[in-house]
């Protein structure tokens, strides 16, 4: 299975307020940081990640110290974990991410926990595929997919429980008579933006088969195709599956692993009116 690289997750431009924390592990992370305090001391680490992080200095140090008296688990800004890190040696990257828990998002009033995927497996990649097909990202992490059929929309539902430990809502739109699955969770956002590369607001002509989809295995590739049948396809009277989107791109894209996996294909564009 494809690992996800989850320091993505944060992004240079988020300040102190809006970071994500996570959930993790930290003994490799606190045995690595004690033995770095050998050679440099806690209040020079602190400078040096404030500085990176344009945060207050005292808040870093309070942090350092946490993870220094932590056992077993502990919680921590995901921005800070990506300092020591960096600071400590980068190639412990790999093994603190596969034993991150949970991210967890504070805001004044509300903090909301969601489950770190760590790879792409199925449901994952058919989850991308929907939200290409018929899904919605706003740039205040609002997700929504939508379709005429309510059976798929709690097949959506339950990849993201499942995935991501959360509850979306299903609810059906009398304005358009269509069921609509969403739910409005700033971390499974930034998955869909950061690390799945597929940008907020409408897609239309731009969707495309991601790039961490493309480089997984045939399995994967399959499943993400499935993902975009299912919310974009359809059965004609004549027992033919069609396919119908206004991204060339994405139609070349599941083209290609239908011809991969054996089944034959026609296509046609339409050109723009």
């Amino acid at each position: 299975m494809e690992k996800l690289d989850l320091f993505k997750l944060h992004s240079k431009e988020d300040k102190p307020r809006g970071w994500i924390w996570v959930y993790f592990k930290s003994d490799i992370l606190r045995k690595e940081y004690l033995k770095f305090l050998n050679n440099e001391s806690q209040n020079n680490i602190a400078k040096k990640i404030s500085k990176n992080l344009n945060c207050g200095f005292s808040t870093i140090a309070k942090h350092l110290i946490k993870l220094k008296i932590s056992k077993e688990t502990v919680e921590l800004p995901l921005p800070l974990v990506i300092e020591l890190v960096n600071l400590i040696d980068y190639n412990l990257k790999g093994r603190i991410i596969d034993n991150f828990e949970s991210f967890i998002y504070k805001t004044n009033y509300t903090k909301k926990t969601t489950n770190a995927v760590k790879i792409i497996n199925g449901e994952l990649a058919k989850l991308i595929g929907a939200h290409l097909a018929d899904g919605y990202l706003s740039k205040t992490y609002y997700l929504q997919i939508s379709d005429g059929r309510k059976d798929n929309l709690e097949e959506c539902y339950k990849w993201i429980k499942e995935l991501f430990i959360v509850n979306p809502t299903i609810s059906l739109s009398i304005k358009d008579n269509t069921w609509k699955c969403y739910i409005h969770n700033k971390i499974i956002g930034k998955y869909f933006e950061n690390i799945f590369e597929i940008k907020s607001g409408k897609k239309f002509d731009i969707a495309k088969e991601p790039e961490l989809i493309k480089n997984s295995s045939f399995e994967i590739r399959k499943a993400f195709a499935k993902g975009v049948l299912m919310f974009d396809g359809g059965i004609k009277s004549s027992g033919i599956i069609a396919l119908t989107s206004m991204s060339r791109q994405l139609i070349d894209n599941i083209e290609e692993i239908l011809l991969l996996d054996g089944i034959n294909t026609n296509k046609k564009y339409n050109p723009k009116k």
